[in-house]
């Protein structure tokens, strides 16, 4: 069977909805609740973590809607550790920058100094961000996505996220957001200098995920998701698969893990 998501709505400093929404939640599975799902063969809505058998769906599946500059962060995991958070981005509307990757010849020690003196974000390698645009941003990458952007954020079940730089930021009491240098530095993935990586073609490989630019007839597997971007709606199959048709604009997520 397949279902409808409920979406859930997250406030963020950089948010660019009404209301200073951030983030939209299409498919999560959190201590604080899991995605409300409409059957699209009718019945009452029932919450994801009421047929997924397991511990907690290991995906999650969101919009970010960027009026600002995201933080400059990075996820842990790198080494195969626990916690572990990679994550996929497929940009569905608007032009901006993205910034992710060290530049060659820096190193820990320099790019600490960079991150004291407040010009790290000199340091990152800078893209140029357009629809259809991809890029996947396994555990170590350094990261921030530019203002003016929607989009599609596919990632592991970790919520945790270690901030370099968050532009001086403050919120409505003068309060800067908390910083995580240290923990930072040490999750960043410096054999690759915490580059992001490319993939060509219309599967985007995340490691435990696929992301797959999908049109027409499409099989949905057990538990695989499909975002219907030009209707801006997101879709889950159960434990039984189904089929629907794909509008343009849509991505199948499959996980592989």
């Amino acid at each position: 069977m397949i279902y409808r998501c409920v979406p859930r709505e997250v406030k963020r400093p950089w948010g660019s909805l009404p209301g200073g929404v951030g983030e939209v939640w299409w498919v999560y599975d959190d201590p604080e609740g899991s995605t409300l799902l409409n059957p699209l063969s009718g019945g009452s809505p029932l919450e994801l973590a009421s047929i997924w058998s397991d511990t907690r769906f290991p995906l999650v599946v969101k919009t970010l809607h960027t009026g600002s500059d995201l933080s400059i962060q990075v996820h842990p995991g790198y080494d195969g550790g626990y916690p572990r958070k990679d994550e996929t981005w497929a940009v569905l509307e608007g032009h901006g920058t993205i910034l992710a990757g060290i530049v060659s010849g820096v190193d820990r020690d320099s790019f600490a100094t960079a991150l004291d003196a407040g010009n790290a974000a000199e340091l990152l390698e800078r893209l140029e961000a357009f629809p259809g645009m991809t890029l996947h941003l396994p555990a170590g990458t350094v990261h921030s996505l530019g203002a003016g952007l929607s989009v599609l954020e596919v990632q592991l079940n970790c919520d945790v996220t270690y901030r370099l730089w968050d532009w001086n930021r403050t919120d409505t009491l003068g309060r800067h957001r908390m910083l995580h240098k240290d923990q930072a530095l040490d999750s960043i993935d410096w054999a690759r200098n915490g580059r992001p990586e490319f993939s060509q073609g219309p599967v985007i490989h995340g490691g435990d995920y696929t992301l797959e630019r999908v049109q027409g007839p499409a099989n949905l597997g057990p538990w695989e998701i499909l975002f219907t971007g030009d209707e801006g709606a997101c879709h889950v199959s159960d434990g039984a698969g189904g089929r629907f048709h794909a509008p343009p604009g849509s991505w199948k997520v499959v996980f592989t893990g």
